[in-house]
C-alpha cells in the first residue's frame, strides 16, 4: 500500500503549488498572502488525497479476504481431531462456533443428554467412538439425522454404532437402505456381510461382498473375506477365483486353501517295534482325497514283520466326516495275512453331537476278531474343546470273546484321555493315555484274552509347508500279565498331491 500511495502524493503536492501560485488570470502571485495561501491549498489536497489512499487500500484486502472460500462444512467432518484420552470423559474439541453451542441453537445435539453442550456433526459423533461412549454416539448421530438426514456421513456411523451395540437387525436395515440410497457405498455393503456372518448366513455375506466388490471395491481384506466364506460353504473352486497374485493371507487360510487346491495326500510311514527282547519292523502307505472340509476318504496297506515267518498285512479304508453338529469316521480293515497277532476283521465307528461350541458328547464302538479271542467295546466319550486344547475323556466296556482254547473271555474296562495341543496351523503335538483292556490304537495282539495294562503316546504333526509335512508318534504299552513293555518308534511323511 506505502509504494503505491507515496507517489501518488508527491504528485498531488505539486499540483497543489502549481494550483496555489497561479492567480486565477493566469499570473503568478508569489506575495506573502500567496504564499500562506498556495500552503494550505496544498495541506487539504494532501490530506484528501491519503485518506482517500488509504481507503482504497482497505477495501481491496477486505475484497481479497471475501474472495476466499470458506472450509465446506463435509470437509470439516472429515478432517476428525485426534481424541483426548488423557483425561477421561473430556471430549476433543470441535471447530464450531460460540452460536452453536446450547440446547436451542442450531447444529447442537439437541435432546441428547450429557452432550448438550457438543456441537451436532460426524466429529463429535467420531470422538464419542473414539471414547468408546457409543450410546453418547449413537444419540449424537440420530440428532444430527433430525436435522440432515441426507448426512451420508453420520448415517453410516449410525449404522455401525447400531452393530456394535447388539442391535443387528436394526443396523442391517439401516445398512441397507443407506446403500439404496448410494449404489457406490462398500462401507455399507460391508457392513451388511458382517452383520449376516455374524449370525450364521454365509451365502448372505457372499452376496454382500461379491456386490461390493463388482460394485468396485478392491479391498484385499474382503477378497480373503470371501475366500474363508467359499472353504466354508465347501466351494474351493470359487475361493481360488479371489486368489491374487502377490496376496499375503494368514496360514490357516493358506492351509485350508491348500487343501481345497490339492485334495489328495499321500503318507508312507516307517516304524520299529520293541517288545521283550525282540525288535520288530513296520510300514504303511496310504492315500486320502478330501471332497471337502466336512468329508475325506482313505485307504492304504501296512505290513509288520515278526520274524519266524510271522508276517501280518493289513487293508484298511477309513471315512471322516463333519457337519455343523456331528463328526466323526468309520474304520473297516481286512488281513489277508494276519501273523497270529493281527484281526482278520477289525472295524470300529465313532460320532460325536456338538452340543455348545465348548463340548460335545460321542459313542465309540469297536469289534475285533483277533485269533487269541475276539474283542467287543463301546463306551461314551467327551469331546472338549479350549481354544487351540482339544481333550476327549471317555469310557469303554470291553468283552472278550471265547479264546482258541475254549476259554471263557474276560468283562473289562477302560478309561482313555485323549489332548490335541493345535499351536498353529503348521504345528500340533498330541497324547494319549489309556488305562485297561482296550488300548484302540493297538491294533495288534501281544499275548492273549487279558492284555489289560496302561498305554501313553506322544506325537508331534508338523508342516514345512503348504504340501510337504511330517509326524513324529511314540508309544509306550505295559503288558501286566507279562511284565513287559513295548515300545514304538513311527515317522511318517505327508504329501499333498
Amino acid at each position: 500500500m506505502t509504494s503505491r500511495t507515496l507517489p501518488e502524493s508527491g504528485t498531488c503536492l505539486a499540483a497543489a503549488l502549481v494550483v496555489g501560485a497561479t492567480s486565477p488570470g493566469g499570473k503568478s502571485s508569489l506575495t506573502n498572502n500567496g504564499v500562506c495561501t498556495v500552503f494550505v491549498r496544498g495541506c487539504v489536497l494532501i490530506a484528501m488525497t491519503w485518506s482517500v489512499s488509504v481507503s482504497t487500500a482497505m477495501a481491496q484486502q477486505g475484497t481479497a479476504r471475501a474472495t476466499t472460500p470458506p472450509k465446506a462444512d463435509s470437509d470439516v467432518r472429515r478432517a476428525a481431531p485426534t481424541a483426548n484420552t488423557g483425561k477421561a470423559g473430556t471430549a476433543p474439541a470441535a471447530p464450531a462456533a460460540r452460536s452453536d453451542v446450547g440446547p436451542n441453537a442450531t447444529g447442537v445435539a439437541s435432546g441428547a443428554a450429557g452432550v448438550e453442550n457438543l456441537p451436532a456433526n460426524a466429529i463429535t459423533v467420531r470422538s464419542l467412538i473414539v471414547q468408546k461412549r457409543l450410546p453418547d454416539a449413537l444419540r449424537v448421530a440420530e440428532a444430527v439425522l433430525r436435522r440432515y438426514p441426507n448426512d451420508l456421513e453420520v448415517a453410516m456411523q449410525r449404522a455401525r454404532l447400531l452393530f456394535w451395540m447388539g442391535k443387528p437387525k436394526a443396523a442391517e436395515t439401516a445398512a441397507v437402505a443407506l446403500y439404496k440410497r448410494d449404489r457406490r457405498n462398500f462401507a455399507a455393503l460391508r457392513l451388511v456381510g458382517e452383520i449376516r456372518q455374524q449370525r450364521g448366513d454365509r451365502r448372505g455375506a457372499i452376496r454382500a461382498y461379491r456386490e461390493a466388490q463388482l460394485r468396485g471395491d478392491p479391498d484385499v481384506v474382503l477378497a480373503i473375506r470371501l475366500i474363508t466364506l467359499y472353504l466354508d460353504i465347501r466351494e474351493p473352486g470359487l475361493a481360488l477365483a479371489q486368489v491374487r497374485p502377490g496376496m499375503e493371507m494368514p496360514d490357516e487360510l493358506a492351509f485350508r486353501l491348500a487343501s481345497g487346491r490339492y485334495p489328495w495326500r499321500l503318507e508312507a510311514w516307517g516304524g520299529l517295534t520293541s517288545f521283550n527282547g525282540q525288535l520288530w519292523r513296520r510300514g504303511m502307505l496310504n492315500a486320502s482325497y478330501t471332497w471337502s472340509p466336512r468329508l475325506a476318504l482313505l485307504a492304504g496297506v501296512s505290513a509288520e514283520d515278526r520274524g519266524v515267518d510271522r508276517v501280518g498285512v493289513q487293508i484298511l479304508s477309513q471315512l471322516f466326516f463333519s457337519t455343523e453338529k456331528v463328526s466323526g469316521d468309520v474304520r473297516l480293515a481286512w488281513s489277508p495275512l494276519t501273523g497270529g497277532y493281527l484281526p482278520p476283521i477289525d472295524a470300529w465307528v465313532e460320532g460325536a453331537y456338538r452340543l455348545h461350541k465348548r463340548f460335545a458328547i460321542g459313542v465309540w464302538a469297536r469289534y475285533a476278531s483277533y485269533q487269541v479271542a475276539p474283542l467287543y467295546s463301546i463306551g461314551p466319550y467327551v469331546p472338549i474343546y479350549l481354544g487351540r486344547l482339544t481333550l476327549k475323556p471317555g469310557y469303554l466296556f470291553v468283552v472278550r470273546g471265547l479264546t482258541v482254547a475254549g476259554d471263557l473271555g474276560q468283562t473289562g474296562h477302560t478309561v482313555f484321555l485323549r489332548a490335541r495341543w493345535q499351536h498353529n496351523i503348521r504345528t500340533a503335538v498330541f497324547a494319549w493315555a489309556f488305562w485297561g483292556q482296550e488300548a484302540v490304537f493297538n491294533n495288534r495282539s501281544v499275548y492273549g484274552p487279558d492284555e489289560s495294562g496302561p498305554s501313553l503316546v506322544l506325537g508331534w504333526d508338523q508342516w514345512i509347508g503348504e504340501r510337504l509335512g511330517f509326524r513324529l508318534m511314540g508309544t509306550a504299552y505295559r503288558q501286566l500279565e507279562l511284565d513287559a513293555t513295548m515300545w514304538d518308534v513311527i515317522a511318517s511323511v505327508r504329501f499333498r498331491l
